[in-house]
């Protein structure tokens, strides 16, 4: 009899129990205090363009190391460290003996070859051309008598009053005058025909070689007193007098001072606000006129940037402007509509790619939080700038919003004005 009072009696106990559930529920939200939280009351949405930088490095134009194109020992260094010197001003002065001495047997060759080219062009002249006529008539007469002798010989013999071996060796005579008579005709006609255009091809061509060789040798003489190839300030000088130097040695480094750039590594985001004229460039306080722009077309593999590249107008700073310097890069962007600037910490992450921030309102008399749905149109350091459901006069919670529901009672605490500043 005992358990089934007991069992009896369990149900009657959870009955009442569920019954006095919500009003002690209510009696202990009543009781509960409420968050105490800071809020910004927001005034008109007026952010319509935001502001921000990027440093960079202003480097020179152009920086070489000005060579020498013929190797040789230094003579003579013509600057100092730090001088300016003007595109073309001698810069320094290598020994130029073994040129010269090279130069002056180069002009001899050429004047021989010359004389020859000359010689084959004029031909024989004409005492050799007579010697030549005179030898080919006596060889002519000779020959007449040795065919003379031989007819006679012949006579004889049949007479029988020579032997035979006589008439052989005056016909032997005839044969070797002919064929001397012959080459004595040939020689004349080579002569009287002047020289072949082979020759004199070939003659003209061992001139051209020469002149040739004489023109390297005279450049090689220019340029053994090097030169700036452009306007700028000596940096270094990296030899002196009494070095023996190799062709394609640098000699002095070279900075060019009448262009400077300034180079910026700039974030996909906003590489196209250079397109605009909404940017400036400062450097060292002042604001230059940038000339012309260009941008690399790798990405910077280390920071992900893309390398920009700025002209500069440095001909009225004061004072002067030097490569290695800071250079600001500031530029201005429209939004496109009005937008609040609050600080990050009063959002947290929503859904669909929105944020969610906390406004305070009034119901019956008590302070509750309600969310709202916010995007992002402008990030900045501290800062955001967002558009959404707010409106003027709207108070917006600063800080804690990880620890708040929607509908939660709060007091506000430290009550911000207007809009905080980035």
């Amino acid at each position: 009899m005992k358990y089934i009072f007991l069992t009896g009696l369990i149900p009657l106990l959870l009955l009442a129990c569920s019954q006095a559930e919500p009003s002690v529920a209510a009696e202990i939200d009543s009781k509960a205090r409420p968050m105490p939280v800071r809020v910004l009351t927001l005034g008109q949405a007026k952010v319509e363009s935001t502001q921000g930088r990027y440093t960079g490095i202003v480097q020179a134009g152009r920086e070489v190391a000005v060579g020498v194109n013929v190797g040789g020992q230094v003579q003579e260094v013509l600057v100092n460290e730090g001088d300016f010197v003007e595109a073309g001003a001698p810069i320094m002065q290598l020994d130029q003996r073994r040129l010269n001495a090279g130069l002056e047997s180069m002009q001899a060759q050429i004047q021989g070859a010359q004389a020859r080219l000359d010689e084959l062009v004029a031909g024989p002249r004409k005492e050799t051309i007579a010697a030549a006529r005179a030898n080919r008539s006596a060889l002519q007469e000779e020959l007449r008598l040795a065919e003379l002798r031989l007819v006679r010989r012949r006579g004889l013999l049949e007479s029988s009053s020579i032997s035979q071996e006589e008439v052989d060796v005056n016909n032997a005579q005839v044969l070797t005058i002919r064929a001397r008579l012959q080459g004595a005709e040939a020689s004349l006609e080579e002569l009287v025909n002047g020289t072949r255009p082979e020759i004199l091809a070939a003659q003209r061509a061992t001139l051209a070689g020469l002149q040739a060789s004489l023109v390297s040798l005279e450049i090689d003489l220019a340029d053994s007193r090097v030169s700036a190839p452009f306007s700028g300030r000596i940096q270094q000088v990296l030899v002196h007098e009494g070095a023996v130097v190799p062709a394609g040695t640098g000699v002095v480094l070279l900075v060019e001072t009448g262009a400077l750039e300034a180079h910026f590594g700039l974030s996909d985001k906003h590489a196209h606000l250079l397109q605009g004229d909404r940017f400036s460039v400062e450097v060292g306080g002042q604001v230059l006129t940038v000339l012309d722009k260009r941008s690399l077309p790798n990405l910077d593999p280390s920071a992900r940037t893309l390398p920009w590249i700025l002209d500069l107008d440095t001909r009225d700073a004061d004072p002067a402007i030097h490569p290695g310097q800071v250079a600001t890069l500031s530029w201005t962007r429209d939004l496109g509509q009005p937008g609040w600037r609050i600080p990050l910490s009063a959002l947290t992450e929503g859904v669909r790619g929105m944020w969610t921030g906390f406004v305070v309102v009034e119901i019956d008399g008590d302070s509750h939080v309600q969310a709202v749905d916010l995007e992002i149109i402008h990030t900045l350091a501290d800062a955001v700038v967002v558009r959404g459901a707010l409106k003027a006069g709207d108070r917006l919670l600063l800080d804690g919003v990880d620890r708040i529901v929607a509908g939660q009672r709060v007091q506000v605490t430290h009550p911000t004005e207007d809009q905080p500043r980035d």
